[in-house]
């Protein structure tokens, strides 16, 4: 988390090339879909909400473990 949005629950990285990077976890565009499916979200800015960001990682590491986090640049 330290690494992603150095614990601060606002950030969004507008660079991102999925549409933004969101919260503590720096969810990305990408996992819109999913999250929206699980029922864990309605918009990407829901991620914002602590809360929801820290089910949203859970939800993903289940699904993919650390992947949606790794060093890699993303690929659009």
């Amino acid at each position: 988390m330290f690494r992603e949005s150095r614990c601060i629950a606002s950030n969004v990285n507008t660079r991102d090339p999925w549409g933004g990077s969101f919260g503590l976890m720096q969810i990305n565009g990408s996992n819109r879909g999913f999250l929206v499916r699980a029922g864990v979200i309605t918009e990407m800015r829901d991620l914002l909400n602590p809360y929801t960001n820290l089910r949203a990682a859970l939800a993903l590491y289940r699904l993919h473990g650390w992947k949606p986090w790794g060093t890699k640049p993303s690929q659009p």
